[in-house]
């Protein structure tokens, strides 16, 4: 998947070029489908979301700015985010039953290989291990299981501040480590 192929279409489907949201879609929609899929842990529910993420794209691909975040990783996040709603949607739905924290978490790896190149995962995953264990953890569950600061507070028999301190001081230095 080029990366400048998807940024002419992603254009171009900002532009209402219908065909060229097609192509997008035949690009990404492989890649962005595992990812949905190994948040929601259910291919049914993965295409749900997945349909959903290409709706807003197509809505919103006039609003994509590529100086913040290249094609892909603008459409993954707008998948994440459709992944991370339907989950919180469906915890509020059944209360009571095990909560979000205590389902197994997607393997790392797998769903980074899904989202970035070989070099990219290498370097945020050697990125991360060279965070403490608390904060890789807190991040880990924040950015791909979607847990919020009260959840993850719950979660980690921590104050919410605490929590907050971690993802905040992790990601500076996750974002000094990836800059090396």
């Amino acid at each position: 998947m080029n990366e400048n192929t998807l940024l002419e279409l992603l254009r171009e489907t900002g532009q209402g070029d219908l065909q060229s949201f097609e192509k997008l879609y035949g690009l990404s929609a492989p890649k962005l489908f595992s990812l949905c899929r190994q948040l929601m842990q259910s291919d049914a529910l993965a295409e749900e979301v997945l349909q959903e993420s290409f709706v807003q794209i197509w809505r919103e691909a006039h609003r994509y700015d590529q100086r913040r975040a290249s094609a892909f990783t603008w459409m993954a996040t707008i998948a994440r985010h459709k992944a991370i709603d339907e989950l919180r949607r469906r915890a509020r739905e059944h209360r009571g039953r095990e909560s979000l924290a205590a389902q197994p978490s997607p393997q790392l790896p797998g769903l980074l290989d899904t989202l970035l190149d070989d070099a990219q995962t290498r370097a945020l995953d050697r990125c991360l291990n060279q965070l403490s264990a608390r904060q890789k953890e807190t991040i880990v569950l924040a950015f791909f299981r979607g847990l919020t600061h009260s959840e993850l507070a719950k979660s980690l028999s921590a104050p919410v501040g605490s929590i907050k301190s971690w993802i905040r001081r992790g990601m500076e230095q996750l974002k000094l480590c990836l800059q090396k």
